[in-house]
């Protein structure tokens, strides 16, 4: 049973694969979807980032987006999260149309990968804030695809709205031969990753909001 006086939680996020993660631990009535318009363009053009500080910067970014548009209640858990596709020097968000996801795949074509998520979670007690930045990093390894795949599974419509160009929750599992990591990493949020920071946030809090209103297991 989940108690009813737990902190609100904002999802800082437009993503419905990570509304139904976080609804696995968060009642309904506790979620409060709020997308941040972020520009995220210039940060992805600094070629002297690497792969999780830029998804952690991100994830930051989104963050400070919500604080910025949104009029937030005094006492809240909040997260914002991004996920990247990195392979070698490519890294790989959403892609801009049906001919830059073929090219996409094409590239991961029977390649290994990895998925990176950034991670931003911060408490506020009414009187003060705290954030936590993390990261959760899974490889993944993609069977070698032929044109007749690719155009299958870009004709789905299913990769124009994911990094990379595929989701592993959905057709995209036909592509991917195995994972090294956590697979919900690769679905858009790291679940134990989250939960342990929670764990710590609460923690570092307790003097102030007890763990009972943050903890989804009281």
């Amino acid at each position: 049973m989940r108690n009813s006086d737990h902190l609100p939680l904002i999802l800082g996020s437009g993503s419905p694969r990570r509304l139904e993660l976080v609804s696995r631990f968060f009642s309904q009535e506790q979620i409060q979807v709020r997308v941040p318009d972020v520009d995220e363009s210039t940060l992805m053009r600094q070629g002297d980032l690497s792969v999780e500080v830029l998804s952690r910067e991100l994830a930051r970014i989104k963050m400070d987006a919500l604080h910025d548009q949104y009029d937030l209640p005094k006492r809240y858990l909040a997260l914002t999260a991004d996920t990247l596709v990195s392979m070698g020097d490519h890294v790989l968000g959403k892609p801009e149309g049906p001919e830059n996801a073929r090219r996409m795949l094409e590239i991961l074509s029977g390649q290994r990968h990895q998925v990176i998520t950034g991670v931003c979670l911060e408490l506020a007690t009414g009187s003060s804030r705290v954030r936590l930045l993390d990261d959760e990093v899974t490889d993944v390894e993609f069977s070698l695809l032929d044109s007749k795949q690719i155009n299958w599974y870009v004709a789905s419509e299913e990769p124009l709205d994911k990094a990379g160009a595929y989701g592993i929750q959905g057709l995209g599992s036909a592509l991917v031969s195995r994972i090294n990591g956590c697979y919900y990493n690769v679905m858009g949020l790291p679940v134990n990753k989250l939960l342990r920071m929670i764990q710590q946030i609460s923690d570092e809090i307790s003097d102030q909001i007890p763990s009972s209103q943050i903890l989804p297991w009281f």
